[in-house]
């Protein structure tokens, strides 16, 4: 497996993994996902095979740090901030199992790192909080994230500043 950027004929496979991995909300547009890459190529990117098929993929970028953008928002421009807002993450079924989530998450903190970002923030949903815990992200209460999120949704926090990228 590998990482690379997003290309144009990747759309398809990343709106059908996106179809699959939201069942409790309604999945984004390519339109909507597309904003993310047009803003912030270098946190946006996908895990292929061998065959250079898509296993999976991750849009972040740069947000304000105790807030989260509307699902289905497409974005026109994005704030000044040392905070990065994990959009999205999310892998083929197929390749659920193989450490694809792992090898995302692994190269947005790498990027992350060498951008200088302070924190990475997300919005779990889907019940998904136990795998950010493992990555050292922590629930923030206090900050509730837009109600186009469902209500069982959770806004996380990653602090990088005390984080080694060696």
């Amino acid at each position: 497996m590998k990482i690379r950027h997003i290309q144009e004929n990747d759309w398809a496979a990343i709106i059908a993994i996106e179809n699959a991995a939201y069942t409790d909300i309604a999945p984004e547009s390519m339109e909507t996902l597309r904003s993310r890459v047009l803003l912030s190529p270098e946190t946006c990117f996908v895990a292929v095979n061998d065959d250079d098929e898509v296993l999976g993929c991750c849009f972040a970028h740069r947000w304000i740090p105790n807030a989260a953008p509307a699902l289905h928002e497409v974005l026109q421009a994005l704030p000044e901030s040392k905070n990065l807002y994990l959009h999205d993450l999310a892998v083929a079924p197929l390749a659920q199992g193989t450490g694809v989530a792992g090898l995302l998450c692994r190269e947005l903190l790498a990027r992350a790192g060498q951008k200088r970002f302070l924190s990475i923030t997300l919005v779990s949903v889907q019940n998904s909080s136990g795998f950010w815990k493992k990555f050292g992200f922590v629930e923030v209460p206090a900050v509730k994230p837009s109600p186009s999120y469902l209500e069982n949704a959770v806004f996380m926090r990653l602090n990088l500043a005390s984080r080694s990228f060696s």
